[in-house]
């Protein structure tokens, strides 16, 4: 009877300690899209020196 109270009581503890922290939401529509790079092409090469990355603007990003 002990094990079955402890039990019981282990895992009200368990389910109500997981509930979401409502101040910080995270869903599909708050995840902005990665940048992607614009050039060089992937798998480029013979590149001259320096090379310089451009990068395709990311959407949905705020800094």
């Amino acid at each position: 009877m002990k094990k079955l109270v402890y039990f019981l009581l282990g895992s009200l503890l368990m389910f109500t300690s997981c509930k979401k922290d409502a101040s910080n939401p995270v869903n599909a529509d708050t995840i902005p899209v990665p940048p992607t790079l614009a050039s060089p092409t992937d798998t480029s090469s013979n590149i001259a020196v320096p090379v310089v990355l451009t990068w395709k603007e990311s959407s949905g990003a705020k800094s």
